[in-house]
């Protein structure tokens, strides 16, 4: 009975990883960014020394793999707070070149609900990236990812997520009660900045002109080769529920044009 509860203990920590060393961070040729500090990542299963977690650790040369079932398994990932999903990337690796489906799932009132279909993606191996997979934009908080190949071992190397992080007010740190919250100028120049993304999508931002002017100096310096590869911008008054700030983050490479259109307030 004791080796039993030793194996069995032994078992679980195998399989139940935090993340704690790559927060909000990118990983070369992918889209979106690693989970935050204190995401958790339970595997089905796994094979020798291809743990769950080397699937955030932003090295495209380790990878997750099942064992019991070569050709399918599951990740079950854990965020420290909600965040608000648009999109899952994710690297794999099958031998021999393979098709493989994944699906993606949230845990909701004891059940895992679909926030995608079921999305095919033609693996290589190596350091091939394929195209992210889109989710019902919401807040999720857990979610878990299925993957079956069809005539071939599969693996992970490597997962990234379309995501803002819902920032909520600190309940026990008081607020200064002279302190306003984003307070826009009642006079002075003001602009509508309109991003378009090369899907198409247009994003629409009401900023100060000093706002406007930071994202244009980000957008030179990212195109003269040097800056971060994405860039937070404030919604302001277009923040909706509980949160204190809440930030668009765009994707230099993701940006087909972006307009200015300056105004004044009176």
């Amino acid at each position: 009975m004791k080796k039993h509860l030793t194996l069995l203990l032994v078992l679980i920590l195998l399989v139940v990883f935090p993340v704690s060393a790559f927060a909000s961070s990118k990983v070369d040729t992918m889209e979106g960014l690693l989970p935050p500090k204190g995401t958790t990542v339970v595997d089905s299963n796994n094979i020798d020394n291809h743990l769950a977690k080397y699937v955030f650790d932003g090295d495209l040369t380790t990878q997750w793999g099942p064992t019991s079932d070569f050709f399918s398994g599951s990740l079950e990932i854990t965020f420290p707070q909600a965040l608000y999903l648009n999109f899952v990337q994710i690297v794999g690796d099958a031998s021999p070149i393979d098709d493989v489906k994944y699906q993606i799932f949230t845990y909701n009132n004891g059940t895992w609900e679909p926030i995608s279909k079921k999305e095919v993606r033609r693996v290589y191996g190596g350091t091939h990236i394929p195209e992210p997979i889109s989710v019902t934009p919401g807040n999720y908080e857990k979610i878990k990812i299925t993957v079956e190949g069809y005539s071939s071992w599969i693996a992970i190397k490597e997962i990234t997520f379309g995501y803002e992080l819902n920032e909520v007010p600190d309940p026990e740190k008081p607020k200064d009660p002279d302190q306003k919250p984003d307070p826009t100028p009642t006079n002075g120049d003001r602009a509508l900045l309109v991003v378009t993304m090369t899907t198409g999508l247009e994003k629409e931002f009401d900023l100060s002109m000093d706002e406007v002017n930071a994202f244009i100096t980000w957008y030179e310096n990212k195109q003269g080769g040097s800056g971060t590869a994405s860039y937070a911008i404030n919604k302001h008054n277009n923040n909706k529920g509980p949160f204190s700030v809440r930030k668009d983050y765009v994707i230099f490479d993701k940006i087909l044009t972006f307009e200015v259109n300056e105004y004044t307030t009176k």
